[in-house]
């Protein structure tokens, strides 16, 4: 009878063992987000999307608005939640675009610094990295991460996206921010 539980335990560990190990075999790669390089696809009177290939020619979708970006990732970049999402006040993106990567070479996530301009309410300006999975028909933030605030914020960024991205379901988990946040609007970040 002792012996089930443990050959129970022994199991669930098992099972979850490779998530985890897949998680530790990621690896990190850049690309620019110069939009200087990508293609306009289409332009109103107060934005302007632009395509751009990311990591190995992946589809990168990028909006840029009267005061906010919004950047979307994959073949169906227009209909992911991510979409919908950007950072709260008037903000623009960093030019390096880090990818998380799995052995194969299949992008996971991205962690892309966002810089926010808080002069409208008298506040120094801020920067954000903002945490991205990518998964077909589940493409959203997933954690922001106050980036002058949190020593290694880049580190925290990919422990975090190793942390959240298995099992992250972007319909009904909100993005959280992690970390020492400085930066207000981001506890009802959806």
């Amino acid at each position: 009878m002792g012996v089930w539980p443990s050959i129970a335990a022994l199991a669930v560990a098992m099972v979850a063992l490779p998530a985890t190990a897949m998680a530790q075999n990621w690896h990190s790669a850049y690309t620019d987000l110069n939009l200087e390089r990508c293609a306009i696809v289409q332009q109103a009177s107060l934005s302007t999307d632009f395509a751009c290939a990311g990591w190995d020619g992946f589809p990168v979708l990028v909006r840029y608005g009267e005061h906010r970006v919004f950047v979307s990732y994959g073949s169906d970049a227009r209909d992911e939640m991510v979409w919908q999402q950007s950072v709260p006040s008037i903000n623009q993106t960093g030019e390096t675009l880090e990818w998380l990567l799995t052995d194969g070479q299949r992008p996971v996530a991205t962690i892309l610094r966002y810089f926010i301009d808080r002069s409208e309410i008298g506040g120094p300006d801020e920067q954000v990295l903002v945490v991205t999975k990518i998964e077909r028909g589940n493409t959203c933030h997933l954690a922001y991460i106050d980036a002058r605030r949190n020593t290694e914020a880049n580190q925290m960024a990919r422990e975090t996206a190793r942390d959240l991205v298995p099992g992250w379901d972007c319909e009904t988990m909100p993005a959280r921010p992690v970390g020492i946040m400085g930066v207000t609007g981001f506890s009802q970040a959806r």
